[in-house]
């Protein structure tokens, strides 16, 4: 004899992995992109630092 489950468990627990896995893949896009922006920042920093020495000796 089967038991019956309601559709919503059912379904929840269909979807838990896929949900996992794009939680998951949100939160290091998220952290590349923070890593990205602070790579991209300290490089603009190093060139006007650079720059400003140059024309302000």
């Amino acid at each position: 004899m089967s038991t019956l489950t309601p559709i919503d468990a059912s379904i929840g627990d269909a979807v838990a992995l896929p949900r996992l896995y794009a939680t998951l893949v949100g939160i290091f896009a998220a952290a590349a992109l923070l890593l990205a922006a602070l790579g991209v920042y300290g490089v603009l920093g190093v060139a006007m630092s650079t720059a400003l020495g140059q024309l302000l000796p």
